[in-house]
């Protein structure tokens, strides 16, 4: 698999899975190596006109814990107090957990732009396949806790 596959496909996996906030552009450098950008300013005037661009991409409303109602017994609230607490710490670690994705997405994308020896290419194309394990790793977590904040939900509705 050549760098630039690789890179697409982990630039296309990263797109579908990670939010984005920017518009990202595609463009071919002096060289014909494909570059990506969140800059147009970055990429050269005399393409501009035809370079490719994508929309910031939509995802899904995270889910809401409900708070216990408060006539419920006292046992009954003081159990749904607790898990209502310990489903917003794994919020808190979960948004940590992508917060550190998206700085690692970044950092990865500014070092694709770079050229490499054959050396580096093979340790970078390393570098994405554990990446993309993260992201996949994220995404069961978090499918995970979205099930137990809508089993939680149910029970206080």
């Amino acid at each position: 698999m050549t760098f630039r596959t690789l890179f697409l496909i982990a630039f296309f996996l990263l797109a579908t899975t990670m939010p984005s906030s920017a518009e990202i552009y595609k463009y071919r450098d002096a060289k014909g190596v494909l570059r990506f950008t969140d800059n147009l300013q970055e990429v050269p005037k005399d393409q501009r006109e035809q370079v490719e661009s994508y929309q910031e991409i939509k995802t899904k409303k995270e889910p809401e814990v409900i708070p216990p109602q408060k006539d419920t017994a006292k046992t009954q609230n003081s159990e749904m107090d607790q898990e209502a607490e310990d489903l917003k710490k794994e919020k808190e670690l979960l948004d940590a957990e992508y917060a550190k994705l998206e700085e690692d997405r970044k950092l990865l994308v500014e070092l694709s732009q770079k050229e490499k020896s054959a050396e580096e290419d093979a340790e970078f194309r390393q570098t994405i396949e554990s990446f993309n394990a993260r992201i996949k790793s994220y995404d069961e977590k978090l499918k995970v806790f979205e099930e137990k904040v809508s089993q939680f939900n149910a029970k206080v509705e």
